[in-house]
């Protein structure tokens, strides 16, 4: 089990970017927590697949 100090999340304020696909993509999980205010508050689960495409974004 990941310790939560490492786990890799998202604030439901983060604007989506290229940037921030990539650092989804480079976390290497399959499904991200997404939080609102804290991290004790996960409020969805983001699925990687779903986001990160390789047919329609090539090699991120």
């Amino acid at each position: 089990m990941t310790p939560r100090i490492e786990v890799f999340c998202l604030e439901v304020e983060d604007k989506l970017s290229k940037v921030l696909i990539r650092k989804i993509y480079e976390s290497g999980n399959f499904r991200t927590p997404i939080y609102k205010e804290n991290f004790d508050n996960i409020i969805r689960m983001l699925f990687t697949k779903e986001l990160i495409n390789e047919k329609y974004y090539g090699e991120i």
